[in-house]
């Protein structure tokens, strides 16, 4: 018996500063309007790897992430 998904399944969140993993790799994402945090996962604890600054101005609105599984994106 084959059973098929019709809807992907993408999390997404639209709180600031939530860690996503990026699939299929072992490294944390944590996404701010103006910065993204990369850090790698280590047996003991985590590494920062970089932080990319946005330059961003004022509030912003609509601010949401989404980890798509199937492609392997954030």
């Amino acid at each position: 018996m084959k059973i098929s998904i019709s809807e992907r399944f993408r999390p997404f969140t639209g709180t600031p500063g939530t860690p996503c993993l990026l699939p299929g790799t072992d490294l944390i994402f944590t996404i701010f309007p103006a910065k993204i945090i990369i850090n790698k996962i280590g047996k003991d604890s985590a590494a920062n790897i970089c932080t990319l600054d946005n330059n961003v101005q004022g509030p912003v609105k609509n601010f949401l992430v989404f980890v798509d599984f199937e492609s392997g994106d954030i």
